[in-house]
Formats: structure tokens, C-alpha cells, sequence
């Protein structure tokens, strides 16, 4: 509200009483002066209230409306005329011309002096000058806050620094968002969770409260509004973060699904790496997590405190999927990747070489491969075996390959006897112990073998293509499965 001569007039003791320009007594007064210049227009800007005594004024009319004339030249915004000094009242001709130029003057009590009108009209200036500021200012505060150029922890700033108070916003967890200390509480670092009696606590979101300790005991109720703008603020940037780190999320879901499911395109996926914030010239690794029990919530919380925030972490088919920067230092990724092992120890995590973002298809393959090989485990491509090896190719290629090559349909009994046998180095009595069969069920299998592909086994050259074919056919089953 800004200061008029209405209001002026009302707020001193005893009061200053409007003799003239009635009509005009909303005028707004920028200042108060006191000068008895006849001629004072050069100190003047305009909307000054003008305190006089008329010590340089002569009781001559014609001066006295000419004065007059030339204040109002000036643009003031009233008279105040101090009775008792030259003048014992106002002169009439100087009422009658006011009133002719709609120009407020007021009567100013011998006991009333000039500095305490200046002293009450400075005050309320000011201070109406501070509350525009600071409604200006908290008003760019909420706009900063929806433009986005404000943080959580910009905001705590504002409050201790203005309160004088030690600040933080709190989740329902108890994890610290954001935390400013000036040193009203105790000098321990955990004194802020300590001290309850100094405590005032705000709610701030459903799931985030505003918690400040300051000497003082009570707000105020300009503090206690200054703390509601700061918090609607708060509430417009977490929100905002919210949406961002939701939309941040699916993306990452997405990425991974499409990444897992060998939907490579490369200009979509160069687009949702940049996104994300990742470097679209570097290369990455793909851990798949596999859980003989099967992955739960509980492996899933754990990889989530486990691995570095900079990862993208999720689920496919009941498989823990990771995306990891080639840069991240691998001693400190095995290291998170043991613990995992250790905690849950029927877990077999399978790590591929790094990759383009172009071949990431490739990467996925490979970590599927290893994270299949039945001992639980960090599995490097250096642990590939022979299964796995085929497991990482492109089972398309592998069905073309066998079709071509190895048309007969065998039944599993037949194959399984036979892929034994050849792991075992033809070794009959050694695959009849481990099928738990007689050897001469084995030298059948063998002839029925060779009766329904045409291909005799017993030749060495023989045995070496299939076994590689087995091992194919039983990757497609598995691929099938």
C-alpha cells in the first residue's frame, strides 16, 4: 500500500489536519522535505510532501499565492504548514488558492515536529518499499522455479539465509535432499537430527517435509508466508524432477528392451543415448543377471544400491540387464559385481566384451551365452565354452546352418547319447557311466545313429562335424525354449 496524505495525515500525534485540497488527499507521497525556499523547484523530483513554517514569507497576498503557484509548478504532492513559529494559522489566501489548484495543505501542530513527520513518513516508505522488493523477489523465485533455473538446494539457501536458520528437505526415508547449516544447532554433524525443541517442521510434498532449527522460537507471520512461497517453489522443482526422473526411467526401460531384443536401430538408439546423457562415441558392456531361482524384488533392490547411478539397470524375462560405459573402471565394477555374487550366491552374472552402440545386438548375445553356464558366477567372454559360444551367435544363422547341413530329425534320446559320447572322446564305457546305461545300449544307439543320418561316427573325421552340429541343435532348442 503506498503512503498518501490522507495516510499521513492519520498516523501522527497529535494529527496533522487537511485545511485544503480535500479532493486530493489520496495523493501519493513519494518523500518528505522541509524547506522554506521561495524558490525551491531544483531540489524537487515530484511527489514530495513539503514541510513549511513560512519564516521566509511575507503576509503580503500577492507573494503568498505566488509561492503557492510555484509549488504546485513543482509537483508535490501537499503542504504541510507548521502553525506557531510566524504564523499563528494559516493565511486564508493560501486555503483559497490550494482549493482553486486542488492542492492538499495540511496544519501541522506547534507540538508536532518536522523530523517526526519525516521520521513516520520515512518508516512506512521504506518498509512499503521492502515488502515490493520482497514480493518481487519471491515472485522471480516461483517463476525461476518453473523455468527450471532453480534447484532444491536453492531454495534451502533462501531460507537459512534469510531466517538465519539451519535448513534441509527431508524424504519420508529420512534421506537428505538438500542441506544448508549455519550453526544454530550443535557443532556434530548429526545435531540437526538431535535437537527436536527448536524444530519446525513443513510439509512439503506428500513423500518430502522441510525441516529448519533457528534460536528464535516462534515465526513470524511474514516469516511463516515467506516459508509457504519458498515451499510452493520447492513443491513446483520436485515435482518437476519427478517427471523428468519418470520419463528419464521409461526411457531407460525402453532402451533396454529394445536393446535386448536386438531392436537395433541405430538412429533411434543414438537419439535415447544422448538423452540419457550417455556419449554416443563410446562403448559399452552388457551384464545379464540370471537367477537359478529366478530374479526377485529383493535382487532387484540390491542391484539398485549396488551398482553406480550412471548405469541403466533392468528387467527382461526374469533376467537382470545392465548397460555399463566401457570407461567405468572395471575393478571397481567386479568389485560391485562380487558382492552381488556373494549376496546372492545362485546368481550367474554373465559381462560381454565392450561394443559399439551399433553391435550392442552382439553384446547381448554373448552376455545371455555366459550368464546360461550352469556354475553360479562372474562370467567373462574368457569363460566362454563351446555351448556358450554358440549360444552368442545369431540363431537365424544357426537354423540355416543346421538345416543345410544336418536335415535328419533325431530324437532327443538319440542326440543327448550321442553328444555325450563325443564329449567323452568316443569313450563308450565312459558314456554308458555317465546316462547310467549298459555299453552295449550305447553301440545300438550308435548303429541307429548312423542307420537314420547315413553318417558313420566311427570315423574320426566323422565325429568332429557331428558334434558341432549337436551342439548347434541343442543351442536352437535351448534358443526355442
Amino acid at each position: 500500500m503506498v503512503l498518501t496524505v490522507e495516510d499521513l495525515c492519520q498516523m501522527t500525534e497529535p494529527a496533522i489536519i487537511p485545511v485544503a485540497g480535500k479532493t486530493r488527499l489520496k495523493n501519493k507521497i513519494n518523500w518528505v522535505i522541509a524547506t522554506d525556499h521561495p524558490n525551491p523547484k531544483q531540489w524537487i523530483r515530484g511527489g514530495e510532501f513539503n514541510l513549511i513554517c513560512g519564516c521566509n514569507l511575507k503576509d503580503n497576498p500577492v507573494e503568498l499565492v505566488s509561492y503557492i503557484d510555484r509549488l504546485y509548478s513543482c509537483g508535490i504532492s501537499g503542504i504541510g504548514f507548521g502553525i506557531g513559529l510566524k504564523f499563528d494559522k494559516i493565511p486564508q489566501i493560501i486555503i483559497e488558492r490550494a482549493n482553486a489548484l486542488q492542492l492538499p495543505v495540511c496544519e501541522v501542530p506547534y507540538e508536532l515536529s518536522f523530523s517526526r513527520i519525516s521520521q513516520i513518513a520515512a518508516e512506512n516508505i521504506i518498509n512499503e518499499q521492502l515488502k515490493k522488493n520482497k514480493r518481487l523477489l519471491e515472485s522471480r523465485v516461483i517463476e525461476d522455479a518453473i523455468d527450471g533455473r532453480l534447484t532444491i538446494y536453492d531454495i534451502a539457501m533462501r531460507i537459512s539465509s534469510t531466517l538465519v536458520c539451519d535448513t534441509r528437505f527431508i524424504s519420508h526415508d529420512d534421506t537428505i535432499i538438500a542441506q544448508v547449516l549455519c550453526g544454530q544447532g550443535l557443532i556434530k554433524a548429526n545435531y540437526i537430527n538431535e535437537i527436536l525443541d527448536r524444530r519446525d517442521v513443513f510439509s512439503c510434498t506428500p513423500t518430502v517435509k522441510l525441516e529448519i532449527i533457528r534460536q528464535v522460537d516462534s515465526l513470524s507471520a511474514t516469516e511463516t508466508a515467506f516459508i509457504s512461497k519458498m515451499l510452493l517453489a520447492a513443491r513446483i522443482i520436485l515435482t518437476r524432477q519427478d517427471a523428468v526422473a519418470r520419463e528419464r526411467a521409461q526411457l531407460s526401460i525402453d532402451l533396454l528392451s529394445e536393446i535386448y531384443a536386438g531392436q537395433n536401430k541405430p538412429k533411434d538408439l543414438m537419439r535415447k543415448f544422448a538423452i540419457l546423457g550417455f556419449s554416443l562415441n563410446a562403448k559399452y558392456r552388457i551384464i545379464v543377471i540370471r537367477s537359478s531361482s529366478g530374479i526377485l524384488d529383493e535382487t532387484f533392490q540390491i542391484l539398485r544400491k549396488t551398482l553406480p547411478q550412471h548405469m541403466l539397470i533392468g528387467f527382461e524375462n526374469d533376467n537382470g540387464v545392465v548397460l555399463i560405459p566401457e570407461e567405468t573402471k572395471d575393478n571397481k565394477v567386479n568389485f560391485l559385481l562380487s558382492t552381488l555374487c556373494t549376496r546372492l550366491p545362485d546368481v550367474t552374472i554373465g559381462v560381454s566384451s565392450p561394443c559399439e552402440i551399433k553391435d550392442l545386438s552382439a553384446a547381448v548375445n554373448q552376455a545371455k551365452a555366459l550368464s546360461k553356464i550352469k556354475e553360479p558366477g562372474l562370467k567373462y567372454p574368457d569363460n566362454m565354452n563351446i555351448e556358450s559360444l554358440l549360444k552368442s551367435l545369431d540363431p537365424v544363422i544357426l537354423q540355416n546352418y543346421v538345416t543345410t547341413l544336418f536335415t535328419k530329425k533325431l530324437t532327443r534320446e538319440l542326440r543327448e547319447t550321442i553328444e555325450i559320447l563325443l564329449d567323452c572322446g568316443f569313450n563308450i564305457k565312459q558314456a554308458a557311466e555317465k546316462l547310467g546305461v549298459h555299453r552295449h545300449t550305447i553301440r545300438i544307439r550308435i548303429d541307429r545313429f548312423c542307420d537314420v543320418t547315413g553318417v558313420d561316427i566311427k570315423i574320426a573325421e566323422n565325429r568332429n562335424k557331428i558334434w558341432f552340429l549337436l551342439k548347434l541343435a541343442k543351442t536352437l532348442d535351448d534358443s526355442a525354449n
